[in-house]
């Protein structure tokens, strides 16, 4: 009969294992479990583990008061803070909204419980039996609506509205390359990758009022008020000053940041016979450069130069290529009508905005009275299937909508 050998001894260093006796599982009891969670604040071979989430966030996953680790207070923090002070950020009145630390919304009120009839004190207090006549105070409908009950507004970077037009995205990159070039010249390359204000009609037609001119080596000079469309591109405070001889007229005067707006397609036209046709040559070869050019692009157009085009800017002549994209017909007819006018003065060809059906070669031939006649005397519908159930599958895909 066969026999399993004895197991040896690992070869490496002796391990000395502490002979513990094995405790049954059981439940412990509620006394029990709170004696256990305290010893194990307070041991000191095993310390408590202390939540990785901020203490300032706790409100937002459990609203039981918990311990707080004594190694997240202060010491010497309790006795010189008040015991009201202490519990000011945790309880919170019933029935009133509590704004949070961050202040950017205030938060609905906690639900109260009104005092029922033999705790009142006013002796001339009389129940009501029936809702009738009581007017509805409060409630959480359409609270996140509210505008009071919010602090601060979302102000996107890019504008709501898409700039497709050829002639004002070719003054949008103008007006880019001369802003950034500008603040090259100045020295203010760290705010080549901040954001710039939008500016207003004024701004952007002093920008495009300037010179661009390119060197035989490449270089990139700026004729005109350069100093006026740097103070442009210069935030104050969080507000935007308007500039020297601005329409206002008042320099002392912030004001913000205007709303987006955009020069007409005849207006762009009219700067456009001023300006020299080599401006289209300027490099963008300097990433940094690029990056404030196509940044400054996406904030006054919405359009986005994909990352798979961006190797293949490197003047203004090619970004202009990626962004300037002819618009797409709707439909072939109206590509044939304008492309292919040849196709048009053919004498046994037509064409037809919209597919041509069996019922359309029909009533081009006169044929379709008679089926029109038919389709009475069986009681059918002219056109459509309207006798015809309704797709069931289709109505629970869409929910029922």
């Amino acid at each position: 009969m066969r026999r399993i050998a004895r197991l040896r001894r690992p070869s490496g260093p002796a391990v000395s294992a502490a002979k513990q006796p094995i405790a049954p599982l059981a439940c412990p009891s509620p006394a029990a479990r709170a004696s256990i969670h305290t010893t194990s604040q307070t041991s000191r071979t095993r310390p408590a583990t202390i939540p990785s989430r901020s203490p300032h966030l706790a409100h937002f996953y459990s609203t039981e008061n918990q311990a707080v680790p004594r190694s997240l207070v202060t010491p010497g923090a309790e006795e010189d803070v008040p015991f009201s002070t202490r519990l000011e950020g945790d309880i919170v009145g019933e029935g009133t909204a509590q704004e949070p630390q961050g202040g950017l919304y205030v938060t609905p009120p906690r639900r109260t419980t009104a005092k029922r009839p033999d705790e009142v004190a006013d002796s001339s207090y009389v129940p009501a039996t029936i809702a009738d006549g009581l007017e509805s105070v409060g409630g959480l409908e359409n609270w996140w609506e509210k505008r009071d009950h919010w602090k601060g507004d979302f102000v996107g970077f890019r504008p709501k509205r898409k700039i497709v037009e050829p002639l004002v995205l070719e003054a949008a990159v103008r007006r880019a390359v001369a802003e950034a070039f500008a603040l090259r010249q100045a020295g203010r390359n760290e705010d080549l990758v901040g954001v710039w204000p939008e500016g207003d009609l004024h701004q952007m037609r002093r920008s495009l009022q300037l010179g661009i001119t390119v060197a035989e080596d490449g270089q990139v000079s700026l004729n005109g008020d350069v100093a006026g469309l740097l103070e442009d591109l210069s935030w104050k405070d969080g507000l935007q000053e308007p500039a020297e001889g601005s329409a206002t007229g008042d320099s002392s005067a912030p004001r913000k940041a205007a709303k987006k707006t955009v020069l007409s397609a005849e207006e762009v036209s009219e700067h456009k016979e001023s300006w020299d046709a080599s401006w289209k040559s300027v490099a963008l070869d300097d990433p940094r450069m690029k990056f404030a050019v196509t940044k400054r692009i996406f904030q006054l157009t919405g359009q986005l130069v994909p990352d798979h085009k961006l190797p293949e800017v490197t003047n203004v002549h090619t970004l202009l290529r990626v962004l300037q994209k002819p618009p797409k017909p709707q439909t072939l007819t109206e590509e044939i009508l304008k492309r292919r006018q040849e196709l048009v003065e053919l004498p046994n060809v037509t064409f037809s905005a919209k597919r041509v059906t069996r019922g359309d070669k029909e009533k081009a031939v006169g044929r379709f009275k008679l089926i029109e006649e038919e389709l009475r005397k069986r009681d059918l519908p002219l056109e459509g299937h309207g006798f015809a159930r309704k797709n069931k599958e289709r109505e629970w895909l869409k929910g029922g909508v």
